[in-house]
């Protein structure tokens, strides 16, 4: 079974892909399943939904569980998959407003690494208004899967501050019993620097540093993503 761990930019959706990786290793080889995969697939972060999850899913057998990441939009390709059972898959989310700040962030300790290793995507992104234009694909794709009831939500939140309970539900939804999840959990919190992407992650920094005026389109975006999916958490 292929387990898909999409997440919004800067959503904590390392944290909780890693804590999934960890869960499917004590049942299913993540090596040995990547030695199957073709030699452009196997880095498990997938950067589509189309062709890439044909091409994946066809190399686990049924009894197995593989774990990848992925930001892309949800594919017409996985719907049917989803609803039958053959993927499982969370969503990790977060106030857009905070995503924000966090892209100008990472924009800026992109551009401090050597040239080599930094990013394109992020150290382009210099300013609050360069961050705001890759809001509406980000919600947009963040919708697809939010809005489907057999993905798995959670939040930002949830994940920084009630890790152990999200441990806990990723563990049930991939179907995965008779773990010490307490023990996973604590492996990264009390050692930090192993969380892939880490970062302080404060909350509600976006309605601080920056604002928009009541009509403008990304903001009126930004608005209805929180009103539908962000209202209880």
């Amino acid at each position: 079974m292929l387990y898909i761990c999409y997440g919004m930019p800067k959503s904590a959706s390392t944290f909780a892909f890693q804590l999934a990786r960890d869960f499917a290793r004590t049942v299913s080889s993540q090596e040995e399943l990547k030695a199957r995969m073709p030699e452009d697939l196997k880095h498990p972060f997938l950067g589509d939904m189309k062709e890439s999850l044909r091409r994946v899913s066809q190399c686990i057998p049924q009894y197995e569980i593989y774990v990848v990441k992925t930001h892309a939009p949800m594919s017409d390709r996985l719907k049917p998959m989803l609803t039958q059972g053959d993927v499982k898959a969370f969503a990790t989310f977060r106030n857009p407003y905070d995503i924000v700040v966090s892209l100008k962030d990472a924009g800026e300790t992109e551009r401090h690494k050597e040239k080599e290793r930094q990013r394109e995507w992020f150290t382009n992104i210099k300013t609050y208004e360069d961050a705001l234009q890759h809001l509406p694909p980000i919600l947009n794709a963040a919708s697809d899967w939010l809005q489907r009831p057999d993905v798995l939500k959670l939040s930002f939140s949830a994940i920084k501050n009630q890790a152990l309970s999200v441990a806990k539900q990723i563990a049930a939804h991939m179907g995965i019993t008779d773990l010490d999840v307490d023990a996973f959990v604590k492996k990264y919190l009390s050692k930090k620097e192993l969380i892939g992407e880490y970062n302080v992650g404060a909350e509600g920094r976006g309605y601080k540093e920056f604002s928009l005026p009541d009509h403008d389109p990304v903001k009126q975006q930004m608005d209805q993503f929180i009103r539908q999916y962000m209202q209880d958490n």
